[in-house]
């Protein structure tokens, strides 16, 4: 996952800083990335579970939200490299979409193909109607009565 390289690559880099640089680097290699890179405490990450705690305090790169934020722990204190929201990650809504029009495009066929033999076996539409003259026995006249 090249991702993973690059985000391991940027935590060897601010460990071998001392922590007071450690935001003029960011600072310093931000231009190069299309996403923002910030340095977080671990106890603000509120919004992670258990289990993915466990992965940053291990070292492991914690992938949050489908690949929306990325976390790794910094060596030196309980701070996380963070990285996030990546620009135009609606791509997956987008997939979504398209699985869905598909699927409605084979029930839409499967559809059209089981009605297909009831209506081509329907009478047109000539033999179920006659011209209406007026003085037919069909016809009905009504008349509005007044109070």
């Amino acid at each position: 996952m090249r991702i993973k390289g690059i985000y391991s690559r940027l935590g060897r880099n601010i460990d071998e800083l001392p922590p007071d640089q450690w935001v003029g680097y960011i600072r310093q290699i931000q231009p190069e990335f299309g996403y923002p890179l910030h340095i977080v405490p671990v106890a603000d990450l509120t919004t992670l579970q258990t289990k993915e705690h466990d992965l940053l305090h291990q070292g492991s790169l914690v992938v949050v939200r489908d690949g929306e934020w990325f976390y790794q722990r910094v060596k030196q204190g309980g701070l996380a490299l963070a990285m996030g929201p990546l620009p135009n990650f609606h791509t997956p809504l987008r997939i979504e979409a398209l699985f869905w029009s598909i699927i409605e495009v084979n029930v839409d066929v499967i559809a059209l193909v089981l009605s297909l033999p009831f209506w081509l076996n329907l009478p047109p539409s000539s033999h179920l109607t006659h011209p209406v003259q007026p003085g037919d026995a069909g016809t009905c006249q009504g008349s509005i009565r007044k109070r």
